[in-house]
């Protein structure tokens, strides 16, 4: 009878260690997710993360705290991701290549694909070469060619930066036409914008999203891209206008840190496809000039795609040392 009883009760505690556990897992998430953006508030990145947080807080049934970490060409926010912990309650957007681009030029406390998980894709925002609509100087990309081959050094480059995508548009730019120009690093494609509209900078390279949230007072000279941009229909490429192929862009995605347990990382990817999905959504980005791709590329998909991008910068590892930003 004692046996029978000692029996009762492990299988009385065993079933609720079981329940526990399992109403744990169920619970997940029970409170504010943090989700990072390296990059400064009202930039392209910011306006993604705070466009998709709204509908993905619904999925989720919890809110989403969106906190900006700029500084260091966004290497303090990708390390504050890395570093997290891996409890599912951080997530950050992960902008390609400029996170591979940072960890090839000097040593960085994460690694490129290996200290995350994948969430998903969904923007990919062609670089742009653009200058204030008022700037009579320049009409178009060759005034602003002629114009630096006649003052070497004077035009004044400002983009987002050191080793961001939009930085290595400028330098493959400047190599393209051979020209000497002076270039000014920001943190983030706002204030490299701002710099631009005060006059503080002649030429700003930037991302398509950019351009779009402030067409009155930006004039696209070339977009970076193999054709014309079905959200700047009317901005010609540089190649259609060089008859040269030059292409850079900023691939935004999401991402968490290596470890999150598989039953959390599977909620947060499918609540995020569902976000991403949603009619509303769609709208909302299309009505904010967000950059979307289509389809979608979510966990094992968008690994690949980081995967891909560590060795497209591998392989541009010679013209860093040209840039001087590795030895």
């Amino acid at each position: 009878m004692k046996i029978i009883k000692i029996i009762a009760v492990i299988l009385m505690v065993g079933l609720f260690i079981l329940g526990t556990i399992s109403m744990a897992s169920a619970a997940f998430p029970d409170h504010t997710i943090r989700l990072i953006v390296a990059y400064s508030a009202g930039g392209s990145s910011d306006a993604l993360a705070r466009t998709l947080a709204q509908y993905w807080e619904k999925e989720l049934g919890v809110s989403i705290y969106v906190e900006n970490l700029p500084g260091a060409g966004a290497e303090i926010g990708f390390t504050a991701l890395a570093r997290a912990n891996p409890d599912g309650y951080t997530v950050g957007i992960i902008n390609l290549p400029a996170i591979n681009l940072l960890s090839a030029a000097r040593e960085t406390s994460y690694h490129p694909v290996d200290s995350y998980d994948a969430i998903g894709v969904h923007v990919q925002d062609p670089n742009v070469i653009a200058v204030r609509m008022d700037d009579d100087r320049f009409q178009n990309l060759d005034d602003l060619i002629e114009y630096a081959k006649a003052h070497p050094g004077e035009t004044i480059f400002g983009a987002d930066g050191p080793l961001s995508d939009d930085h290595i548009a400028v330098y493959k730019f400047m190599q393209k036409e051979e020209i000497k120009i002076t270039f000014i690093p920001y943190d983030g494609g706002a204030p490299a914008k701002q710099a631009l509209l005060s006059g503080e900078t002649d030429v700003v390279v930037e991302n398509c999203f950019d351009v779009i949230k402030h067409e009155e007072a930006v004039k696209p000279l070339a977009v970076l891209w193999p054709e014309r941009y079905h959200m700047l229909p009317d901005a010609p490429t540089y190649q259609e206008l060089t008859g040269e192929l030059l292409v850079g862009s900023s691939t935004r995605g999401i991402a968490i840190p290596k470890g999150v347990p598989e039953d959390r990382l599977k909620v947060l990817k499918d609540t995020y496809e569902a976000a991403v999905m949603n009619p509303d959504h769609l709208a909302d980005a299309v009505k904010r000039g967000i950059t979307m791709i289509d389809p979608i590329k979510v966990g094992p998909e968008f690994k690949e795609v980081m995967i891909e991008t560590q060795q497209d910068v591998e392989n541009l590892l010679p013209l860093f040392r040209e840039m001087g930003y590795i030895e």
